[in-house]
């Protein structure tokens, strides 16, 4: 059965360019100093390489071709659980920690959160499901050689 893993506030200052505060934001992550469950097996999640970024632009240059790149924002909050993958956390302290009933409250979560060990892992095979999954969505072909690096024929 799964463990729950307890969870934490995160706050931070931005600040301006005169070194005012301009905003406070807090962020709810996974307190992995007292995690349980210690048995996630696979947390490498791959990133393009050097040598491959330099050949596609240098390909992209000799065809006359566009490249396209993106960022996506709290990338590592919008990746999906497989149905097998089960987690529940607790909620962080400050916030209610008994129900009506006076049971603890657990979540059970439906995305990652940060500090979660296999949350960029959870992310890539979220975005690799999404170009290439079955059936074919987006139609990109994924690299053998380079497996972040994804292609599609126009």
């Amino acid at each position: 059965s799964p463990s729950v893993t307890d969870t934490l506030w995160v706050l931070k200052r931005k600040r301006g360019a005169k070194n005012e505060v301009t905003r406070h934001k807090a962020r709810c992550v996974y307190n992995n100093r007292r995690r349980m469950d210690k048995s996630i097996v696979e947390t490498f999640s791959p990133a393009v390489r050097h040598t491959t970024v330099k050949a596609s632009v240098a390909c992209s240059v000799l065809l006359g071709r566009r490249r396209y790149g993106f960022d996506v924002t709290g990338a590592y909050l919008q990746g999906e659980y497989q149905e097998h993958e089960v987690v529940y956390a607790r909620p962080p302290p400050g916030q209610r920690e008994l129900d009506d009933s006076g049971y603890p409250i657990v979540w059970r979560m439906r995305v990652p959160l940060y500090g979660q060990g296999d949350a960029g892992l959870i992310w890539f095979r979220t975005m690799r499901d999404q170009l290439t999954g079955d059936p074919p969505r987006q139609q990109f072909h994924q690299s053998d050689a380079d497996p972040s690096y994804f292609w599609k024929r126009s």
